[in-house]
């Protein structure tokens, strides 16, 4: 296969393209073929990227559930959160206002949330099932009295008040 002679005025190369007069083509350099082979490389692993499923963990329950009051958590399960977090900004899930609710949690063998309900929300509406869905889930370590890490359920009562009330 022949090269091509340079177009006159098109001398220069752009971007990896030289013009052919003859054959009125445009024939790929070097250069250029290297750009498509990174480009396309890229774009696989992009694309494979985009693809890759993170693993949720199935809940594991070694026993029957207990149902608990909220005053008893720390007999089964510890959060693993060190305390308080200070937020850069008002969490989304966090309704704006004054209001409580009341959320049914299960913690599972192995001190995992795998289940909030929304029991209750006063005024009605200030909070909805979608934005407890939204809010992080905690993690729990079994307390020393809960060897067998009996999995638990009970219901946890939240309230959001402008300061001194």
């Amino acid at each position: 296969m022949e090269r091509c002679s340079p177009v006159p005025g098109f001398e220069k190369q752009s971007a990896g393209y030289k013009i052919c007069r003859r054959e009125r083509r445009i024939e790929i350099t070097k250069h250029g073929a290297v750009m498509k082979i990174r480009f396309a490389l890229l774009l696989c692993l992009a694309i494979s990227g985009c693809q890759s499923v993170t693993q949720t963990e199935e809940p594991y329950f070694a026993s029957q559930i207990k149902e608990i009051s909220a005053d008893e958590l720390h007999k089964f399960w510890v959060n693993k959160t060190s305390g308080k977090k200070m937020l850069p900004g008002r969490p989304s899930w966090l309704p704006k206002g004054s209001g409580e609710w009341v959320v049914q949690i299960v913690i599972d063998s192995n001190g995992n949330e795998v289940e909030r309900l929304l029991v209750e929300s006063n005024p009605v509406g200030f909070m909805t099932q979608d934005k407890i869905d939204e809010m992080p889930l905690a993690m729990f370590a079994p307390a020393p009295s809960n060897a067998e890490r009996v999995p638990v359920k009970f219901l946890s009562f939240a309230r959001i008040a402008p300061r001194g009330k």
